[in-house]
């Protein structure tokens, strides 16, 4: 799952004409402007502004010059994440704001890339940092709605087999999310949001 495309990107006096993508393109724009328009609005986006182009959402850029980072998580990650969100086995297509002014999502998305750059980082915290970002903005940026929002709280007790299996395999460094997840009986998703909020 941790290798999710992602791309720091810099575009001088570029125009692009109707276009889509069959994922999501997420970026987080760090200097200069990006004049867009999708099929509903046209915007100038700033540095510190995080752009969404949904799935399929037809958009154009024109005659600008910016300077992004950007990931582009498949629309079966959006939805997994979306499903443990919502305790669903099927939902239809989620949808983001097509902009999110958000300090603490700001915060994640840079958290996240910087772990992608990171020479010393294990697959455990990119998946972790991909959940944590991904999982905010699905919560409080997306056509998900609060009272929709199934919270299924986790105590440390919980996690006592899976405090063992950890004792057990401390020198494993290949130890993945997917066996943490499976030793506790959680989906991924679960499992990552609970264990953080339990032990940090």
């Amino acid at each position: 799952m941790s290798d999710i495309f992602y791309v720091n990107n810099n575009f001088k006096n570029v125009t692009l004409n109707k276009h889509f993508h069959e994922e999501y393109t997420i970026s987080l724009v760090y200097e200069g402007a990006h004049f867009f328009a999708n099929e509903k609005e046209k915007h100038k986006i700033v540095p510190g502004i995080i752009q969404v182009v949904n799935p399929y959402e037809i958009h154009t850029t024109n005659n600008s010059t910016w300077s992004h980072i950007n990931i582009m998580p498949t629309v079966s990650l959006v939805n997994s994440i979306a499903k443990d969100i919502l305790k669903k086995d099927s939902l239809e297509t989620i949808h983001f704001n097509s902009f999110i002014n958000d300090e603490k999502a700001s915060y994640l998305f840079i958290t996240m890339f910087e772990t992608f750059e990171s020479k010393e980082i294990n697959d455990l915290a990119v998946d972790n940092a991909i959940f944590d970002f991904l999982d905010y903005i699905l919560k409080y940026h997306s056509t998900i709605k609060e009272n929709q929002i199934i919270e299924d709280k986790k105590t440390t007790k919980s996690f006592s087999s899976t405090i063992d299996f950890i004792d057990a395999n401390i020198r494993d460094l290949n130890i993945s999310l997917d066996d943490l997840s499976k030793n506790a009986g959680l989906s991924k998703f679960h499992f990552s949001r609970e264990f953080k909020r339990n032990f940090g």
